[in-house]
């Protein structure tokens, strides 16, 4: 198992640990805590932009009904 850089693959998110053929298990669990903390990280970022995005738009629809 691999976690690679988000040049190579931009659906996963950046991490400092490597893990490989040759990784122990605590490098292993290291390496995930820190992947699932940098993902929900990102989901949260989305959510909020999410969020943000439908407050615009239903401004944005009331004031094209209204006017």
């Amino acid at each position: 198992m691999y976690i690679y850089s988000i040049s190579q693959q931009p659906h996963l998110a950046m991490t400092s640990s490597v893990i490989n053929h040759a990784s122990n298990k605590a490098d292993i669990i290291q390496g995930a805590e820190e992947y699932l903390s940098v993902t929900d990280k990102q989901l949260k970022d989305l959510r909020e932009e999410k969020q943000v995005l439908l407050i615009l738009l239903a401004v944005a629809t009331a004031a094209a009904i209204l006017f």
